[in-house]
C-alpha cells in the first residue's frame, strides 16, 4: 500500500483488495486509462462481478479496458458485452479449442485399483521426458495420491491444493520451477495461471467437473507453442457418467473421442480394459493404491 500512496505507473491486484483500498480512500483509480483483467471468464461468472463492477465504476469512463480468457462461457460473453462499448474480440488459434502442439489421450480403466496401476507404471516413462502434472478432483484426494505415488517410488512429489496457506504453495511451485521436484499434484488450483515450461505432460486423474476446467487443465502443457505437449485423461469403465462428461469436454475442445470412451459412456463393455486407447499398456508395478 506504501507504493500506492506514492503513486505508481502499473498496479497488480485482485478486485476485492482493490475495492477495500477504494473505499478507504487509500487511492483513487480516476486517472486509470488502460484496465486489464486476465481470467476474465472467471471474474465475470464466478462470484466476482460485483467487485468487477464496482473496479469499472471506479475507474474514469474514457478508458481502454481488456479482458483476457482461455475460455469464454455465453454467461461470461454476455456479462462482458454489457459491461463493455463497442467491444473487439480477438481469438488466437480455435477458440475453446485444445492447443494444436497438445495431444489428447485418453485411457479406460477397469476400475479405480487399474486407474491407479496405470498411473503408478507410466509416471516414470512420462516424466523421464519432463515434468509431470497430475490433476486430482479434492484436496484430499491431491493429498492422499501425492503421498502414494511417494511412497511408490515415483521420486520427489510436490502437492497444491486450496487449503495451504499462500507461503506454502509459493514453496511447491518454486520446487516444480526449480526442477527439485518432477512430479505435481494438484486440484484444479493449479489449472490457472501455472506457467512452468517444463512441464511435457498433464494428466486427469479424475475428470474435469466442465469443458472450462478441462481446457485450462490442458492448457498447462505445450506453453506459447514452445513444445509439445500431452494430456492424459483416465476413466473407469463403470463410470458411464464421468466418461459422458468426458466425452462432452472432448467434442466441445473439437477432439473425438475414441470408441472405448463411447462404449463406456453408454454404460457397455469396453474394449481392452486398462489400456490406453492410442497403444498397447505398460507394465505394470505391484504397488497400492492411493487410501
Amino acid at each position: 500500500m506504501p507504493h500506492l500512496n506514492r503513486g505508481v505507473d502499473v498496479a497488480v491486484c485482485n478486485p476485492g483488495r482493490l475495492i477495500d483500498l477504494v473505499r478507504k480512500k487509500a487511492t483513487n483509480l480516476r486517472r486509470v486509462t488502460f484496465l486489464a483483467m486476465d481470467e476474465a471468464d472467471r471474474m465475470v461468472s464466478h462470484g466476482f462481478e460485483p467487485q468487477v463492477r464496482s473496479v469499472l465504476s471506479a475507474v474514469r469512463p474514457a478508458r481502454q479496458t481488456l479482458l483476457f480468457s482461455a475460455t469464454m462461457p455465453a454467461r461470461a460473453a454476455r456479462v462482458a458485452a454489457e459491461l463493455l462499448r463497442r467491444p473487439v474480440w480477438v481469438t488466437s488459434g480455435g477458440a475453446g479449442q485444445t492447443p494444436s502442439n497438445v495431444q489428447e489421450r485418453v485411457v479406460v480403466v477397469e476400475d479405480e485399483e487399474a486407474k491407479w496401476r496405470w498411473l503408478a507404471g507410466e509416471l516414470p516413462r512420462l516424466a523421464s521426458t519432463g515434468q509431470v502434472l497430475v490433476f486430482a478432483g479434492t484436496r484430499a484426494a491431491a493429498e492422499r495420491l501425492a503421498t502414494s505415488l511417494a511412497a511408490a517410488a515415483a521420486g520427489a512429489v510436490a502437492v497444491l491444493h486450496g487449503d495451504l496457506p499462500q507461503a506454502a504453495r509459493d514453496g511447491e511451485l518454486g520446487r516444480l520451477r526449480r526442477g527439485e521436484v518432477a512430479v505435481l499434484v494438484a486440484t484444479d488450483v493449479a489449472g490457472r495461471g501455472l506457467d512452468v515450461p517444463a512441464v511435457r505432460t498433464v494428466i486427469s486423474y479424475d475428470v474435469a467437473q466442465d469443458r472450462e476446467r478441462h481446457l485450462h487443465r490442458v492448457g498447462r502443457t505445450g506453453r506459447a507453442d514452445a513444445a509439445q505437449g500431452a494430456a492424459y485423461a483416465l476413466v473407469e469403465r463403470g463410470n458411464a457418467a464421468g466418461a459422458s462428461m468426458l466425452c462432452r469436454h472432448l467434442r466441445l475442445c473439437g477432439v473425438p473421442a475414441p470408441p472405448q470412451l463411447l462404449r463406456a459412456a453408454r454404460g457397455r463393455e469396453a474394449e481392452s480394459a486398462g489400456a490406453p486407447f492410442e497403444g498397447p499398456e505398460a507394465k505394470r508395478p505391484r504397488a497400492q493404491p492411493p487410501g
